[in-house]
């Protein structure tokens, strides 16, 4: 049972993780796509930081991950399950 808990949170952030990645790249790009390449005159634009959105949406997202791994703890049983433990796995 324990096992089947353990695949099944997994599953579950391995997934949000996956599609709220997927999603705000989409709408970055969405965002971006108006967005002109070049100047009037023809000259490109120059863009030093052309990744740094999708790096950030991507370095959130495993914040949020990293964050909700204590969830494992209270299904493991690797913590007592006092009143304070659980509220600190809670937030």
């Amino acid at each position: 049972m324990k096992n089947k808990i353990t695949k099944t949170i997994t599953n579950a952030l391995l997934m949000s993780f996956l599609t709220g990645t997927i999603v705000s790249i989409i709408v970055l790009i969405i965002i971006q796509s108006p967005n002109q390449n070049h100047y009037d005159t023809g000259e490109p634009r120059m863009n030093c930081f052309a990744g740094l959105g999708y790096g950030i949406i991507v370095g959130v997202h495993i914040l949020f991950v990293i964050l909700s791994l204590p969830a494992f703890l209270i299904s493991l049983k690797l913590c007592g399950k006092t009143d304070s433990t659980l509220l600190c796995h809670f937030f």
